[in-house]
Formats: C-alpha cells, structure tokens, sequence
C-alpha cells in the first residue's frame, strides 16, 4: 500500500472478518463503486460493480484507483471468482 498512499498510517484490519477489493484504471479517469449494487447471493457471491470514465490517456508512471473495505461474512466469491481464505 505504501507505493500508493505512500508514508500515510495504514488502517488497522482483521483479514479474518474484513477484505479489501481493490480496482486500479488509468488517469485522469474518474473511477468509482456503484454501492446499489453490492449486493452478497445467497451462494455467497459478492456482486460489484465499478464505473470509470473513459479517457484515453495511459500514462504508465500514475494511475487511479479504489480501495472498499467490507466485512468477509458470507463471502465466497466475488464476481463469481473465488476468495482464497489464507
């Protein structure tokens, strides 16, 4: 995390009940999670849905990007991918 946020205090995390999704795009897009759409099956696939502008541009020294904090319970998949659990 320290390539991205550089010498900021990392936030304190129980991988054991929370996970972090993480989607990185190309500058200057706008980038963004649709929160309706979050939603957990009940096979334990988490469904998320991400927006971006697209912009070209690539620029390969920046980039942007979206950390999501969210509680593991439940969660199996995501976006039909399964989660490892070490």
């Amino acid at each position: 995390m320290e390539t991205y946020r550089g010498s900021d205090e990392l936030p304190k995390i129980d991988f054991d009940k929370q996970m972090i999704l993480v989607r990185v795009g190309n500058d200057p897009n706008v980038m963004g999670v649709i929160h309706d759409e979050l939603m957990l099956n009940e096979k334990g696939d988490l469904k998320v849905d991400f927006f971006s502008t697209q912009v070209k541009y690539i620029n390969p020294k920046t980039c942007r990007y979206v950390f999501l904090l969210i509680s593991r319970e439940g969660v199996k998949s995501v976006n039909g991918k399964p989660v490892r659990e070490d």
